[in-house]
């Protein structure tokens, strides 16, 4: 028995922020799953939240002070929508750098593997 498997595009959100802040990525129309999200904190620990306008993705953790940390999703609220978009919160320089990892959702290319 063969086995099958689909490959997609991938893509990274790159958010950088200094202060207690909301900022909202507008999507520009594609439907994608959020696979993960990392955070770069360099003065002090604070709290990152990403939700999809709707819902947590990230809820509410703290980041790490000089180190990057890979935070805990909810995985079922990882797809996105067309119609929906990011929206990430921060806590007083809570995370400087922000890399939002992505895969398009629409099925991508069938590849089959023997």
């Amino acid at each position: 028995m063969a086995l099958t498997a689909n490959i997609s595009s991938s893509f990274t959100i790159y958010v950088t922020s200094n202060a207690a802040e909301t900022k909202t990525i507008t999507n520009p129309g594609r439907n994608f799953r959020v696979v993960g999200v990392r955070a770069f904190g360099s003065a002090g620990t604070g709290n990152l939240q990403v939700t999809n306008g709707a819902a947590d993705i990230v809820a509410a953790a703290a980041t790490l002070n000089g180190s990057w940390k890979q935070m805990a999703l909810t995985a079922g609220n990882c797809n996105v929508t067309s119609a929906q978009n990011l929206v990430v919160i921060t806590s007083a320089s809570s995370a400087d750098t922000i890399l939002i990892e992505c895969v398009a959702t629409s099925g991508g290319e069938t590849l089959t593997v023997s």
